[in-house]
Formats: C-alpha cells, structure tokens, sequence
C-alpha cells in the first residue's frame, strides 16, 4: 500500500495530484453530515475527489481526508477549504466577513423608527434592548470566512482588491448607481422561538450580482464558506442578534 506524506500535494501522474491531511473531529464530522451536503459542495467547485477515514492507532482516533484532482491547483484548493471548516482544530467559527456599510440616512432613519416602535409596543428590558444593531453599524453581509494567520488575510486583502477591479467595477459601470431595496423581516435559521438573529431582506439585481461574485472568489480560493448549496448569496441587513447582549470579542470585517 502507497504512503502518502501528510499535508504534502505529490503528483501521481501527469494528470493526477494527491495529498492527505489530518483533520479535527468537528471538521470529519462536518464533511460528512448532512448526506455529504458539505463534502460534494467541495468536490463541485474545486474538482476534486474527497474520500474521509479513520484509523485508530495505540488507542487513539486520527481522521484524515485524502484529495485527488486533475491539478496541483485543484488539490490546494481543496484543502484549503477543509481547513477552513475547522481552522486546524475544533473551533470552526468565522473571524472575518465581507459586507457592505449602510450609508444612507433615511435607511438609519427609518431603522431608528423601527427600533422605537418595536421597544415601546414590547416593553423590552434593557438587556434585549442591546440585541439591536446601533445605526451606524448597520451593513448588508455577503459571505463569511475563516482566516487564522497573516498569510490567510493578507491573500484575502488581495483577492478582495481584484474584485474590485475585474468585477465590482464593471457591475457598476453597467448598472450605474447601486441601488437596493430594504423591506420585510426573516428569521435566520431555526424555530421562532429559538430564533438569535432577525435580518431585512434585501432586494437588488446589481448588488446581488456584487455579492455572488465576491463570495464565489473566496470559496474558490479555499478562504470563503459557503453559507448553502445555493449559488445566489443571501443578502440580508441584521437588525437584532442576540449575541450583542454577550461580551464582546475582537471581530472584523472588510467594507467595500
């Protein structure tokens, strides 16, 4: 039986690249949840053959994903997605985020109203007050990612800079001034009553078009997560997350 070196691309014919990782419990888990939802997303956009195993050895469990692809490219894209699932260990949770800064006053404006009415028709305590977004924080999210060293950010810097000039560009050229329509209230995932984040939906052919190119360019990369099997982003503008009433953590997120 071949060897393969860990973490190492090895061409195993002209046509043929290979590699083998190590991979945490919550990533082995993830690939393969959902009748393998997540796994064949990733075989689709970067061409590749996944195949995930478990071995156990002096009485320790070591999950591995073997990747093949016609090109070393392919091969790295690949893996740099499944890192991203799980960020190298069971902490899988997003550090970064595109998104795109609310600006308009009467959008503040009229937000602001909102939160009046919602607050005095509830008589909400101060604590639930907080899981409102502040004005001046309101932003419209396309994709997020894991990002975990200078080298991950600083190739997201540039990947967001090309964007801008092969794809946000043009867009605009072709539509002219960007425009979106912000009305009615989604529930983000899951029951009503366990329900953590409300969100505006938004509507727009342009900036839609935006989105979809900037997320697809990260996952493509192996930096971005795709949110769904869905190719159109889901554009939405938070307006309530629970987890403001938490402590706060560092976040971060590019603005374009």
């Amino acid at each position: 039986m071949d060897v393969i070196q860990e973490d190492v691309i090895i061409e195993v014919s002209p046509n043929e690249y290979r590699t083998l990782i190590s991979v945490a419990k919550s990533t082995h888990r993830a690939l393969n949840a959902e009748k393998e939802s997540l796994m064949k997303c990733i075989q689709d956009d970067t061409k590749t053959t996944l195949r995930c195993s478990k071995t156990k050895i002096n009485g320790t469990i070591k999950r591995s994903v073997e990747i093949r692809g016609s090109t070393q490219s392919n091969v790295d894209a690949a893996r740099q997605r499944i890192k991203t699932i799980g960020g190298g260990n069971d902490n899988s949770q997003p550090t970064h985020f595109t998104c795109i800064r609310i600006t308009d006053n009467s959008i503040k404006l009229n937000y602001s109203k909102f939160k009046e009415e919602i607050s005095k028709f509830d008589k909400t305590t101060e604590t639930h007050k907080r899981s409102f977004m502040k004005p001046e924080k309101l932003h419209i999210t396309f994709g997020v990612m894991r990002l975990n060293d200078d080298e991950s950010r600083s190739k997201a810097q540039h990947i967001l800079t090309d964007c801008v000039e092969k794809m946000i560009r043009p867009i605009k050229d072709k539509y002219g001034k960007v425009e979106f329509t912000a009305q009615g209230l989604e529930l983000m995932k899951g029951k009503p009553t366990k329900a953590k984040v409300v969100y505006a939906q938004i509507e727009s052919e342009s900036l839609q078009q935006i989105a979809n190119a900037i997320t697809k360019s990260f996952v493509e990369s192996g930096l971005g997560k795709r949110e769904s099997n869905e190719d159109a982003v889901k554009l939405h503008m938070t307006v309530m997350n629970v987890k403001y009433v938490r402590p706060k953590r560092n976040k971060f997120c590019w603005w374009i």
